[in-house]
């Protein structure tokens, strides 16, 4: 196994080269998405999936409490992002849409005692 580390926004890999590629708890830090999103899409093979893992808030609180949440664990990174682009579940599907990924199927999960939400969501790229 090999790893590389590379942005989001270029992988260094060919058309086509994974099965599936997957994102976890990242969207909500990079400032163009759509990149992101877009390479996922690129590297995957033809019939492959999107697997997203994302933050996301379904109260008032809840938002808030993943901004705190973020801040305390990305103060102290040598590059810290605080973009806060945290969405809600139909937030997050319009994105998805507007990139051209269709939604498979999605789970909810409740953390830090139930306060907080993330999503998973399984994707397909629309031809």
């Amino acid at each position: 196994m090999q790893f590389v580390e590379a942005f989001a926004e270029s992988m260094p890999f060919e058309d086509g080269r994974f099965d599936v590629a997957y994102c976890l708890v990242t969207l909500h830090h990079v400032h163009d998405d759509s990149a992101v999103l877009s390479e996922m899409k690129r590297v995957t093979k033809p019939g492959g999936g999107v697997i997203v893992l994302e933050d996301g808030y379904s109260t008032r609180i809840g938002r808030v409490a993943l901004c705190l949440n973020d801040i305390l664990h990305n103060f102290f990174k040598p590059e810290p992002s605080f973009d806060f682009g945290f969405r809600n579940y139909q937030e997050w599907l319009n994105i998805f849409e507007r990139n051209g990924l269709k939604l498979e199927s999605s789970e909810e999960f409740k953390v830090h005692h139930g306060i907080m939400t993330q999503y998973q969501f399984c994707l397909r790229p629309m031809n």
